[in-house]
């Protein structure tokens, strides 16, 4: 009742009479509308592309159309503004403009508004179409995006969004309206090349583009300077030219992914993926334990996206022709093999193009959501098209209804260390064994001790040989980071193997940053692309995350911004707990790419704890410990 209540009110907010804008016998190539869902900390970059779009403006041929919606909050805010747009002062709520040369025609103000409401955005499309029609249309969603969790998130209305069932009933409502069917619709945000977002929208358009991984925005210079030049294209060429511009802007990226798709392939696929859970899931039942493994352990080794570089993210997707290439490959000659060779063959087909940077070298351009551990998505998941479709569901609850079962963590020796005392050049070879099948991931930890508790300083991973052991010789030495002036010693928290041959990471380090060097801090997650090879370690940044439990999403680091570590302490009663350095020798400086450095230097004198962490498939974890006193 109150989104019917919100939709009648919007009618009544019209300023502008809805008429055909235009003869029929002129009728545009396109219409192109942008729902920029702006009520967050992407408010800034809404601004950004109006003005880029103001450059070319609209023609005879193609008609540009905005949604914009903005944030009342203070411009020393990273991520706000305050600016003027164009010939259009600044406004907080949202507004419907038609884009002109230099200038905005304001179409409609609708005041303060939800842009998660399904309401708002068919109220947009509708207005759009109804006075600017066109041969083709494309509809681009741009804000914060989560993959199947959904899009178009609004921080004044508690974080709401845009859930792929209320995507699919606009889509399902205006879609007659444009000849049935749109000739693309396109989300320009994190985690949205995903095939349940896909098969969302594919009943009702005819191609898609988006990015796999986690995504810093396309420019639109870029994308309307290659649109506008041939304003003929169809909707697949509009989708490349998504692909190219995200290309040319992020070329240097090493996370950057974007893709178009052909929906009229995502049946073929959505049926192939249905044949392989059902079969997946029948050797589940038949082998057990045995086939368990595999399967996790291929999904271990996937590439997975949307984690802010590491394991420890809440969205779970992995690249389908990746997934589907291991499987045949661990099962080989079987009926998992078969299907998925369907899966991998009808992905590819869908894929018209893709582009990713070198630390996500298995994006191919279209995840799936898998998850070995039940996890609080499973309830918005379980209410998505795909999920309520397909037997992708059943075979993903058969695989984390096994997990849950074993509460067994893998057996662990007590550690050894055959120099308790580092003096000058010293070693200590820290060593122990881990046994168990279904072993995950191992990591050497180190952490300082104090008086009442102990600060882990970060861990780093080990593989054990073939039979369990572990063995790390120690230097004294850790990871910093740091500017022209100081460093610190590095808190990493996760580590993602990107290119096994070249031994190179993609590194996690919890940090605040506060911007401008002034003002609140922010609790902020920085990438680093970690070179461990024989030329020594060289760490390159890469981006930067902030995660508010609701969702990721990008941070722009700017010159003047302030960095400081956060540690993760251990008390007395044995819980973890974030602590941060509040020193102000210890804050660095970022005055821009290449200012931030990683290095490795020794320790500084006291007593730390040293040894290995390993954990299981199922979450479960083991650990031991010895200490150490660096002199």
């Amino acid at each position: 009742m109150k989104r019917f209540l919100l939709a009648l009110l919007l009618a009544l907010f019209v300023t502008v009479p809805v008429e055909n804008a235009q003869d029929e016998d002129t009728e545009a190539e396109w219409t192109f509308l942008l729902y920029w869902a702006g009520d967050n900390n992407l408010e800034f970059r809404t601004v950004q592309n109006l003005r880029a779009m103001m450059e070319l403006g609209s023609n005879e041929s193609v008609h540009l159309v905005v949604f914009a919606d903005r944030n009342p909050a203070d411009k020393d805010k990273r991520g706000f503004t305050n600016e003027a747009i164009g010939n259009i002062e600044d406004f907080d709520g949202a507004k419907i403009f038609y884009v002109k040369k230099d200038e905005l025609e304001e179409i409609e103000d609708l005041d303060e508004v939800n842009d998660g409401d399904p309401a708002v955005l068919q109220h947009f499309v509708e207005t759009a179409i109804a006075k600017y029609p066109a041969k083709k249309t494309a509809l681009i969603l741009r804000n914060h995006g989560g993959g199947f969790k959904g899009a178009c998130y609004d921080d004044a209305s508690k974080h709401d969004c845009l859930t792929l069932p209320e995507i699919r009933s606009v889509l399902a409502a205006t879609a007659p309206s444009v000849g049935g069917k749109f000739e693309l619709v396109g989300f320009d945000m994190c985690l949205c090349a995903n095939l349940e977002v896909a098969h969302a929208v594919a009943p009702y358009a005819k191609y898609f583009s988006a990015s796999e991984d986690l995504a810093y925005g396309s420019n639109y210079t870029l994308v309307m300077n290659r649109f506008m030049e041939d304003p003929t294209m169809d909707g697949a060429g509009l989708a490349k030219a998504y692909v190219d511009a995200y290309s040319e802007q992020h070329a240097k990226m090493a996370v950057a992914t974007y893709s178009a798709l052909d929906l009229s392939r995502i049946p073929a696929l959505v049926k192939a993926v249905n044949e392989l859970a059902k079969v997946a899931d029948e050797g589940l039942t038949e082998q057990g334990e045995e086939a368990w493994l595999k399967i996790v352990e291929i999904q271990s080794q996937s590439e997975e996206y949307g984690t802010s570089g590491g394991k420890s993210g809440g969205y779970h997707l992995f690249d389908i022709v990746h997934l589907a290439t291991d499987l045949q490959a661990v099962f080989p000659e079987t009926d998992v093999a078969e299907c998925a060779g369907a899966v991998k063959k009808a992905a590819q087909a869908a894929i018209l193009k893709a582009m990713h940077g070198t630390d996500r070298p298995h994006a191919n351009g279209l995840s799936i959501y898998f998850p070995v551990e039940s996890n609080k998505a499973a309830q918005t998941y379980a209410a998505t098209p795909f999920a309520k479709e397909n037997a992708w569901s059943s075979f993903l609850g058969t695989v984390t209804g096994t997990a849950a079962k074993d509460e067994t963590p893998p057996e662990m020796a007590e550690s050894q260390c055959d120099d308790s005392e580092l003096d000058g050049k010293d070693r200590a070879k820290v060593s122990s064994t881990v046994t168990g099948k279904d072993v995950d991931e191992v990591f050497f930890v180190i952490s300082v001790m104090g008086e009442k508790d102990e600060i882990i300083i970060g861990n780093m991973p080990v593989e054990p040989n073939d039979k369990g052991a572990l063995e790390l010789d120690w230097d004294g030495m850790w990871f910093t980071i740091g500017d022209a002036k100081s460093n610190f010693l590095c808190p990493v928290t996760d580590w993602e193997e990107v290119n096994d041959a070249h031994d190179t990471y993609l590194v996690q380090i919890p940090v605040q940053v506060r911007a401008g060097g002034k003002g609140e801090w922010i609790d902020v997650t920085i990438m680093f692309s970690m070179d461990m090879g024989k030329d020594g370690i060289k760490g390159k940044f890469e981006s930067a995350w902030v995660d508010d439990g609701e969702m990721v999403s990008e941070f722009d680091l700017e010159k003047g911004d302030k960095i400081r570590p956060v540690y993760q302490r251990v008390n007395d009663d044995g819980e973890i707990e974030a602590v941060v350095v509040e020193n102000p020798e210890d804050e660095l400086t970022y005055n821009g790419p290449g200012t931030i450095l990683v290095g490795y230097e020794r320790v500084p004198e006291g007593d730390y704890k040293l040894g290995f962490v390993a954990t299981d498939y199922s979450g479960n974890y083991s650990d031991s410990f010895v200490a150490v006193k660096v002199k």
